[in-house]
């Protein structure tokens, strides 16, 4: 039911300085693609029948922290209100590896969090 044209968006000779590794863990019904970028971060990109846009030809994705989490504060405000978001374009799958992969590093948001956290203690 895949196709393996689809996998060409991911299968690049030369990746963007941002990747880590792509690992493919597709089957004979989805393509399951997952990016690690090098700043703690993954993407999971599915496409398959029983997946959110799969059966019109669109991907679906969902963001991880390297702790394994899902990390949905890396959407869009447009793209917000679950964990994954389907339906989407390649263009727009090409956007979020993109914006994941130049998003600074885990450990600056951890960090981030904690000075906003103490922050509100001393106001």
């Amino acid at each position: 039911m895949t196709n393996k044209q689809d996998l060409e968006l991911f299968n690049h000779k030369r990746l963007p300085d941002y990747i880590a590794h792509i690992e493919d863990r597709s089957d004979e019904l989805t393509i399951k693609v997952r990016i690690i970028f090098k700043n703690g971060y993954e993407l999971s990109i599915i496409k398959g029948p029983y997946t959110y846009g799969g059966p019109k030809g669109l991907l679906e994705i969902a963001p991880f922290g390297s702790d394994g989490k899902r990390a949905p504060h890396l959407f869009d405000e447009d793209d917000k209100g679950d964990t994954v978001l389907g339906h989407c374009s390649k263009e727009k799958v090409l956007y979020y590896i993109n914006k994941i992969g130049n998003h600074r590093r885990i450990e600056d948001d951890k960090r981030k969090n904690r000075m906003d956290r103490y922050r509100k203690t001393i106001t």
